[in-house]
């Protein structure tokens, strides 16, 4: 089993912190807002985004950035503003190999970059993934089956991420594609 860190609490990132979590793996799901924090851990749920989806007390939720510091896998599930900002933010507490899966979609404003760009650039050393598909987050946080795909340069990083995360109702495909998945 993995340890994740899952850099937003919205609905997508809570999604994947329930699903991955209830696949055993040890999981954090970081928001930058003390208030969401607060109120999942008090309604046991993202009552806003995801209600009726239990989030149970062995996730570790958390303001502080540096609860990813022993991930094996961190993953941006920010919004498309924000992943520069928050990998900024992430830099001096990674250590060298992470995996960083981007789980957003879109385009950096103004600058046009994929995101796997914006992680490579941001976090140098690590190896970034683009991890994306027709997915819903209420789907995946109820176990509902779902497909998505794990894309890197590197076809072993995108195996890794697809060994740590799929499971009978998260099916990952690997991909080189890059560019496509994230544009796709």
């Amino acid at each position: 089993m993995a340890t994740i860190t899952i850099l937003g609490a919205g609905g997508w990132g809570t999604a994947l912190a329930v699903m991955a979590n209830r696949h055993g793996h040890t999981v954090t799901l970081w928001s930058p807002f003390e208030d969401e924090i607060e109120s999942i851990r008090r309604h046991g749920q993202h009552k806003k985004l995801l209600p009726d989806i239990p989030v149970e007390p062995s996730i570790h939720l958390t303001c502080d950035m540096r609860d990813a510091s022993c991930a094996d896998l961190v993953i941006l599930a920010v919004p498309s503003f924000a992943v520069a900002s928050t990998a900024e933010k992430l830099r001096p507490f990674l250590k060298p190999g992470t995996i960083v899966a981007n789980a957003g979609k879109g385009l950096e404003e103004n600058t046009f970059r994929r995101f796997t760009q914006v992680i490579e650039a941001t976090l140098p050393g690590v190896s970034a993934v683009a991890l994306s598909g027709p997915s819903h987050a209420e789907e995946v946080g109820r176990g509902i089956p779902t497909v998505v795909v794990s894309a890197s340069k590197d076809k072993a990083v995108a195996k890794t991420v697809q060994d740590i995360l799929m499971n009978p109702t998260f099916r990952i495909y690997t991909r080189e594609d890059v560019i496509g998945v994230e544009l796709g």
